[in-house]
């Protein structure tokens, strides 16, 4: 057998001999082997997985930081969230009851400059007929419960329906109901007026406990008795000193 045949391709040997700078003959890695080595090297240099994995994630600490940042800044919006929010329902409030004067206004032009009386006639033709109170109730939709019907015009009967005729004007933003204090004889209003009897407002007719205010105005009611209904528009000499509507209940605002 041929040397050439004794000996493996350079390709395939592992190792190969060379003669070295003192004249001693070694041996050293091939060149396809030396390049496996080093990859296999590098690869083992690498971190794992689940070390990339651990060093992207939070830490414990990271993650409160970033809640209490998130908190600071919250406490610093929420404020001003709340008051954008009360200012937008003082608008529509505003809106509502401009809108809610004028149709009075047109009332009176239309009644010898008169304000609306406090008992109105709801003649329907059923058993729910009779005279009943629209200080609560000047205008809007019917009342939702029998018992209300009973006590409350329906819409029809109410002062203003010619006027401006049921809608969502006649609903408070901040409508909660009404608790009726101790010595008023009417009943507590929840979830709210507009739900129960169809408007929100109340008008001032006298006896502003049925508001739930107790009669606590700054300055003493020249008649607290009957307020505004039925009179002369002359009786009110300063009519922006005067309560033509209120806000019942939790919203506790006079106009």
């Amino acid at each position: 057998m041929s040397r050439q045949h004794e000996q493996a391709p350079p390709e395939t040997q592992i190792f190969r001999p060379f003669s070295g700078s003192d004249g001693c003959f070694r041996l050293r890695l091939s060149s396809p082997v030396r390049a496996v080595r080093r990859a296999v090297l590098r690869a083992s240099s690498r971190p794992r997985f689940a070390d990339q994995h651990r060093h992207a994630a939070f830490t414990l600490i990271e993650l409160l930081v970033v809640i209490a940042i998130i908190a600071i800044l919250a406490s610093l919006l929420l404020p001003a969230l709340i008051q954008g929010k009360r200012k937008a329902h003082q608008a529509v409030c505003l809106s509502n009851l401009r809108q809610m004067g004028i149709a009075i206004k047109l009332y009176t032009n239309d009644f010898d400059s008169r304000f609306p009386a406090k008992w109105v006639a709801d003649l329907e033709g059923d058993q729910y007929n009779g005279v009943k109170s629209d200080q609560l109730c000047l205008g809007g939709f019917d009342p939702e419960h029998e018992p209300c019907l009973q006590r409350y015009p329906r819409a029809r009967a109410r002062p203003l329906y010619d006027y401006m005729r049921p809608s969502e004007v006649y609903r408070c933003p901040v409508d909660i109901g009404l608790d009726m204090p101790a010595g008023c004889r009417q009943h507590t209003i929840t979830p709210s007026n507009f739900r129960v009897i169809g408007c929100s407002y109340a008008y001032n007719a006298g006896g502003l406990c049925l508001q739930g205010f107790n009669e606590s105005t700054r300055k003493r009611q020249a008649d607290p008795g009957v307020g505004l209904a039925g009179k002369n528009e002359s009786w009110a000499p300063e009519p922006a000193r005067y309560i033509l509507a209120v806000e019942p209940g939790g919203a506790a605002r006079f106009y």
